[in-house]
């Protein structure tokens, strides 16, 4: 009997392994797709020689990042951040309590008004460091294959070039630069400004004035950047692809920080234009080549 003519294109296309990103054709042993980093699922054992089945994705593989599990480490960073902040806030409401007469705090508007100055700055910082250690804690238990992962649909907690950095710092810039200028348009200032918690920190003097430039320059956007666009962001674009993950993403933030703007609609607008100047920036930082 004539044996069929040998199909080289079919035996090529079996000897590889295609990414569902970026559509690259990789070696059949590759673990991560060679064009975008995008890595693939492991099967727990070779598949056996006389055609049974072989259980993929087993118990003990990895999890990949995805819009729950991102979601997750969403929520408990959330969590941990109202749970330290209410910590702190007892802490020092029975400091005050045991110093002074708490019916007088509540009758006297100026004591409690200096009450709440006082405990805001820790509770802030306690929320901060709160939240960010349980995601931190959280990422690195749920997704810990996916932290390092540059493609999109990774975390890509990694360092990028210095180039990328000085654009990222360049863009913040120019988005404070602008909103302080529409800022100074009449037309655009409301007629009564209600600062929120971080907005007031840095209205004042001294020692809290420099916690809020600690918190504003290094800790907040080290937390929120690995957090939103890196777990949240690779999570939901894996599952929902990438305009609605942007658009999730995003909002989110945008969400999360209304005690900022609720008075004052240009703050809002500031703060989504540096939500997007970060994703567009850690888009660039770690592209998909072509």
């Amino acid at each position: 009997m004539e044996e069929p003519p040998f199909d080289a294109t079919s035996a090529s296309r079996s000897s590889t392994k295609h990414c569902d990103y970026c559509g690259k054709e990789n070696a059949e042993e590759a673990l991560a797709c060679d064009g975008c980093g995008t890595s693939f699922p492991i099967p727990s054992a070779s598949a056996p020689d006389d055609g049974s089945e072989t259980e993929i994705g087993a118990p003990g593989e990895p999890p990949q990042l995805n819009a729950r599990s991102a979601t997750f480490v969403l929520l408990v960073s959330i969590a941990a951040q109202f749970g330290a902040a209410l910590a702190i806030g007892l802490f020092v409401a029975v400091g005050a309590a045991i110093s002074q007469p708490t019916a007088g705090i509540s009758r006297d508007p100026n004591r409690a008004a200096a009450l709440a100055r006082k405990l805001m700055p820790p509770a802030i910082i306690a929320a901060m460091v709160g939240g960010g250690a349980a995601m931190l804690v959280t990422a690195r238990r749920k997704v810990r294959a996916s932290l390092s992962d540059r493609s999109p649909v990774g975390a890509a907690w990694a360092l990028g070039s210095l180039r990328h950095i000085a654009v990222g710092c360049g863009l913040g810039a120019l988005v404070a630069v602008s909103f302080l200028a529409l800022a100074r348009i009449p037309a655009l200032r409301p007629t009564h400004i209600a600062p929120g918690p971080l907005t007031r920190m840095a209205m004042t003097h001294c020692l809290t004035k420099i916690l809020w430039l600690a918190i504003v320059m290094l800790l907040a956007p080290l937390i929120e950047e690995l957090l939103f666009r890196g777990v949240l962001y690779g999570g939901y674009r894996r599952s929902f692809g990438p305009t609605r993950a942007a658009l999730l993403t995003t909002l989110i933030f945008w969400a999360l920080h209304t005690t900022e703007f609720i008075r004052f609609p240009l703050a809002a607008f500031a703060i989504a234009a540096m939500a997007v100047a970060a994703l567009w920036t850690r888009l660039r930082a770690f592209p998909v080549p072509n």
